[in-house]
């Protein structure tokens, strides 16, 4: 008898990727369709909702052609705080509103003012800023004929699941970052964040369930649209980052998993819900059960170097394939650890917790003409470390929790310089697992711990995930770096974040 598959697809900013997978973690087929996103004005980000159905039905089909009779259960991954509003008749009214749209600046600041930060932090576990509440509280004042028609705001696995199984149904993995779930009691919303916002309780999908639970299963009609068998159970997961830590092995506290991708995210699990004072991570859910504190770079590895690429390597070198190789290779490895002294802050596109600035900005410290190119790649790559080791260290103090395990997935974590210098810097061991984009395995455990293949999901990721390569720290480096960050690199931002922003209005750039 041919051991069942599990089916995984990651609903993503680009491309929706549907992944099969074996019990043991292999990819059996794997088949990725782009996704192309609108942007009508400036800070607008918006698809046609079709276009996700219409994705993943593609992918799904080619993906299990010839071996749906063996795929044991589905599940969706996905671009988190993505919406589209629906009507009764659970039609999209509009094109879906994307993650990273920005339109709702002004409706996050009337949230601070009319509830305050701690407030909404302490009930939901994020401040305001770009979640998915702001957008709708948009829609209300932009948009209010459509908004009069809305009966439920649907994130994109509550619209596929919907036509896969009939079932109206999400996850708390997936309204975490809705903005407005009630973050101790995660089964329901936080209905007197939403009332004091103006936004009706009810808009918002019930029942809210946990990771791994089945939501349905595959009507008739959606087995001619996939291809898969009717009956098929659909498996709640979560979003890309959580499925991704756990795809690469984050399934208890003490671990964390780092994305070297276009951001640099970083995710901890916690046995119970833990809230830092000074607001320094928002938080969100594990398939695994556990609550995930989470902050990030948004100028992270691959925004960074890209930008290095664009406008410091001549052309045709930037065109090259193996450019990146060459950074992190040639260039970095040509410079030694701690840089002379060249220090980065990295917020090319702003800083996250605690300073929640969008309008902050990068600081490069201690530059002399010994310094060359070489030398500000290396000072990226080192920002980036120190970054993460204050994120790390904000989120061990406020938990309780030390940190034993790091796990780095994304396609930063493709370069040994990368992973070495994490290594170095956080003096911590650095894990590298098998596949590098993992959000998909990390749904396809939820998926195989649903239907009883594994009996929970630390189970699963021990069967199912494989340590490719481990970094350990180098005490000589470690050292260095101990100092650098300790002494230097943890005291820059709040010494000079007024002079940075009385630069900025004084230009007027923001």
């Amino acid at each position: 008898m041919q051991p069942p598959f599990l089916l995984a697809v990651d609903m993503g900013t680009t491309s929706t990727k549907a992944s099969l997978f074996d019990i043991e973690g292999r990819i059996v087929s794997e088949v990725s369709v782009p996704v192309l996103a609108e942007h009508p004005r400036p800070g607008f980000a918006e698809l046609d909702a079709e276009v996700w159905w219409d994705t993943f039905c593609q992918s799904v089909r080619q993906t299990v052609a010839g071996k749906a009779q063996d795929v044991a259960a589905l599940a969706i991954t996905h671009q988190r705080q993505s919406f589209v509003p629906v009507d009764k008749a659970m039609r999209p009214l509009r094109r879906a509103i994307l993650w990273y749209d920005s339109r709702a600046s002004a409706e996050a600041e009337q949230a601070r003012e009319r509830v305050t930060t701690q407030r909404i932090y302490a009930r939901t576990g994020s401040p305001p800023g770009r979640r998915a509440i702001y957008k709708v509280m948009w829609l209300q004042a932009h948009e209010p004929e459509m908004f009069a028609q809305i009966y439920k705001i649907l994130f994109i696995p509550d619209l596929l699941i919907y036509r896969l199984t009939g079932e109206l149904v999400t996850a708390n993995g997936t309204a975490a970052t809705s903005g407005c779930l009630d973050i101790a009691h995660p089964d329901n919303w936080a209905e007197d964040i939403l009332t004091e916002l103006g936004i009706a309780p009810d808009m918002w999908v019930t029942p809210i369930l946990r990771g791994g639970m089945v939501a349905g299963r595959i009507s008739a009609a959606a087995a001619r649209s996939t291809e898969l068998v009717a009956g098929t159970p659909v498996v709640l997961a979560a979003g890309d980052q959580p499925c991704g830590n756990l795809g690469c092995g984050v399934a208890r506290p003490g671990m964390m998993g780092i994305n070297g991708g276009t951001s640099c995210a970083l995710e901890m699990p916690t046995s119970n819900l833990v809230l830092d004072p000074e607001v320094g991570y928002f938080v969100d859910f594990s398939p695994a059960g556990f609550y995930l504190a989470e902050n990030g770079i948004t100028s992270g590895g691959a925004a960074l170097f890209d930008w290095y690429r664009d406008e410091f390597i001549p052309a045709p070198e930037k065109h090259q394939p193996d450019i990146y190789q060459k950074i992190h290779g040639e260039l970095i490895e040509g410079t030694p650890p701690g840089n002379l002294g060249l220090l980065l802050v990295p917020y090319l596109r702003g800083a996250n917790g605690p300073f929640w600035d969008s309008r902050a900005r990068g600081l490069l410290a201690g530059l002399r003409l010994d310094h060359g190119r070489a030398h500000l790649a290396r000072a990226l790559l080192e920002g980036l470390a120190y970054e993460a080791r204050r994120i790390m260290e904000t989120m061990e103090s406020a938990s309780g929790e030390h940190v034993d395990d790091i796990r780095m997935y994304g396609g930063s974590s493709k370069s040994k310089q990368w992973n070495q210098t994490f290594a170095d810097v956080l003096n911590r061991p650095v894990r590298v697992t098998a596949l590098d984009e993992p959000p998909a395995l990390g749904a396809a455990i939820a998926a195989g711990v649903g239907v009883g293949i594994y009996k929970d999901m630390r189970q699963a990721a021990g069967a199912m995930v494989r340590v490719r390569q481990i970094f350990e720290p180098r005490p000589e480096c470690a050292g260095l770096h101990e100092r650098l960050y300790g002494e230097v690199y943890r005291h820059l931002y709040a010494a000079l974040a007024d002079l940075m922003s009385r630069a900025s209005e004084i230009v007027g750039y923001p």
